[in-house]
């Protein structure tokens, strides 16, 4: 079995490569809205556990008023 060529071909009819466009979106951003972005995952913690709260409430609320 033949060694396999692993060097790339450069000769004039070689395949070339097409260079990589990297686009970046820049935004002029509040500091509520960048306070906004570094905060997210506590924010979003913050908010599942008050609705966690909330939900127990209505479940403990509903409990308490067919019982009295």
């Amino acid at each position: 079995m033949a060694k396999k060529r692993n060097k790339k071909y450069q000769g004039k009819d070689a395949k070339l490569e097409k260079p990589k466009i990297v686009r970046y979106k820049v935004e002029d951003k509040s500091k509520f809205q960048r306070w906004k972005e570094d905060n997210k995952p506590e924010l979003i913690l913050r908010a599942v556990q008050l609705g966690g709260i909330g939900l127990l409430g209505l479940v403990i609320w509903g409990l308490v008023s067919l019982i009295f």
